[in-house]
């Protein structure tokens, strides 16, 4: 068989897998400038309470910032630029297709201007038919302390509808075996639970959410609950990486390492997670007050 028709062969078998993605993300293109219609450089923020989603960025001199990997929702932008007036906007993101959001500044003038409100205008999305619970990046650094390969675990067993078993076993509304993952869109439906395979490493996300009702249609494989998770991606220029280290009793050890080198529109990165400890399972029987576990995980996108 030629080389061709062996590319072609490949390309036919993974072209279905590629068509499986599951996501409920956008992407908001934030274009800025001048009274006059020139692009202008500015620093903004955008935030929303309901997904928990909070993120700082510097727009160069294009006046251009793509924004992406945002949970469906309502949105606060905030564009800031010396002599000019402050800019705050909201903004939906409901569907994959890339939102266009035109910003132009104003000059400053002298004024003085009392602002009252009933609250954020994110906090709640009235498009949302179905209870969805986000947790953004904030509790996913300042977590609290975990055992070795629970940390994410054990934040989705704070959220309602869920109970954590023996040996970290996730149960959705009762149901052990119909938990399912989907981690930039790519749908993990295998046994996640410590007993049966490696953690997913809580230290790569930038936002988690979860679900125990109200799917959307992309999503079907489990539907006892489903936990849809992104990873973090720093739009700085250049490589820059993250390691933190972790040791503790009965011989426990976590390592975590990642680094990323961007450069235009494309950013590669890799990141690497290693746990070791003598109390990995839960004692529930006098054999598991000594028990050894260590796992290894390695992802790059």
């Amino acid at each position: 068989m030629s080389g061709m028709r062996i590319l072609l062969l490949l390309c036919l078998v993974l072209l279905p897998r590629a068509a499986d993605a599951q996501r409920t993300v956008g992407q908001v293109r934030i274009e800025v400038r001048d009274p006059a219609g020139a692009p202008a450089d500015a620093t903004g923020t955008l935030e929303s309470d309901a997904t928990q989603i909070r993120r700082a960025f510097e727009i160069d001199a294009s006046g251009v910032h793509v924004a992406v990997d945002l949970p469906f929702g309502v949105y606060r932008v905030e564009i800031t630029r010396a002599g000019f007036d402050r800019h705050v906007s909201t903004l939906d993101v409901r569907s994959a297709l890339p939102v266009a959001h035109p910003v132009t500044l104003a000059l400053a003038g002298f004024s003085a201007v009392v602002n009252v409100t009933a609250g954020p205008a994110t906090i709640l999305d009235p498009f949302r038919g179905a209870p969805v619970q986000s947790i953004g990046a904030d509790l996913l650094r300042d977590r609290p302390a975990s055992a070795p390969g629970r940390s994410l675990i054990d934040l989705i067993n704070t959220q309602p509808g869920w109970l954590l078993e023996a040996n970290g076993i996730l149960h959705a509304r009762g149901s052990e075996y119909q938990v399912q993952y989907v981690v930039d869109g790519i749908p993990l439906r295998d046994n996640r639970s410590p007993s049966f395979a490696q953690s997913l490493g809580v230290e790569e996300f930038e936002s988690m959410t979860v679900r125990t009702a109200g799917y959307p249609a992309e999503f079907g494989g489990k539907l006892g609950g489903v936990i849809e998770l992104s990873t973090a991606r720093d739009s700085r220029s250049g490589f820059h990486g993250t390691a933190s280290l972790e040791a503790g009793s009965f011989s426990t050890l976590s390592a975590y390492g990642s680094g990323q080198y961007s450069t235009g529109r494309t950013t590669a990165g890799v990141a690497v997670e290693r746990m070791a400890t003598d109390r990995y399972l839960d004692p529930t029987n006098e054999e598991n007050f000594t028990n050894h576990g260590d796992a290894t995980g390695v992802s790059a996108r």
